[in-house]
């Protein structure tokens, strides 16, 4: 089986293809599969929580942005003519809204013309290994959503290890597959020199408690799990801690992420009423 899916046209990550071997080898196929399932099971409720999570939130960028927008092309430019007749300058955040009104109504084919332009060089950038490090490095570090994004791939990665470990697959092999199925270069890099550590006869704790980001308490528990021989236990362990953590933080992020989304978008609308009004306002002193 091991031999099928490694030609199977790249279907199988390696992660795969090295427990299916281990089960192979120690007659534990089954439970191996079993595993792989409950693996795989896991993962994906991880993905549909991230997802989930997101949803709110895109749904309320485009309605808002949706209103700016009619804002702008439709209920703008009735404003317009009566201020020409003013016969005096506007305030300048009246000036700006009317010119945004101008810009988008005369030339709105441009903003997917962007939008596109800066999602192919965005992806483009990602493509060189020394961007997609910088944006890695750049997600870690990131108040709250770094934090997010390195729960949520530890998460991925004391599980697999676990998996692995606990089937017969060794540690060397199994950092080894981690790191290059690990889509964040940073974290990548440094499972390789942890790997690097390995093969030297140290153990995993001491590498990664050299990594500035790695929480203390993972070092300590794998290192009690190395000094005990219940490695593979205590990885497990941690991919619940911190699938438990990962959960936790994306709940925090969304009961943040939602009124400051909210505001912003209030005050950009705001912003756009005000300067209206602040014409009128100049049109009606005129008058007196």
């Amino acid at each position: 089986l091991s031999y099928a899916i490694t030609h199977s046209n790249r279907t199988f990550s390696p992660f795969f293809v090295s427990l299916i071997r281990a089960g192979e080898a120690t007659g534990a196929l089954e439970l191996v599969l079993q595993r792989l399932a409950e693996h795989q099971e896991r993962t994906q409720q991880l993905k549909d929580a991230i997802l989930s999570a997101m949803l709110y939130p895109a749904i309320l960028l485009v309605v808002a942005g949706s209103s700016l927008v009619v804002l702008l092309i439709y209920v703008v430019p009735q404003f317009q003519p009566m201020f020409e007749d003013l016969g005096r300058a506007l305030p300048a955040s009246t000036q700006l809204v009317i010119l945004l009104a101008a810009g988008l109504r005369h030339y709105w084919w441009t903003l997917p013309l962007i939008g596109i332009g800066a999602y192919l060089t965005f992806v483009w950038l990602l493509a060189k290994s020394h961007w997609k490090a910088l944006v890695d490095r750049l997600l870690i570090n990131l108040p709250l959503l770094g934090d997010l994004v390195v729960r949520v791939e530890l998460t991925r990665i004391f599980r697999t290890l676990g998996t692995m470990t606990d089937n017969g697959v060794t540690l060397l092999d199994s950092v080894r597959t981690v790191s290059t199925t690990t889509s964040n270069l940073v974290i990548a890099n440094a499972l390789q020199e942890a790997s690097k550590a390995l093969e030297q006869g140290r153990g995993l704790s001491q590498p990664l408690s050299d990594i500035e980001w790695f929480p203390p308490l993972a070092i300590q528990l794998i290192h009690v799990g190395e000094e005990t021989g219940t490695l593979p236990r205590m990885l497990l362990k941690l991919a619940d801690i911190y699938d438990n953590e990962a959960q936790s933080a994306i709940k925090r992020a969304l009961a943040l992420m939602e009124p400051v989304l909210i505001l912003g978008l209030g005050l950009l609308i705001a912003f756009i009423i005000i300067s209206i009004l602040l014409g009128i306002l100049g049109l009606n002193e005129l008058v007196r």
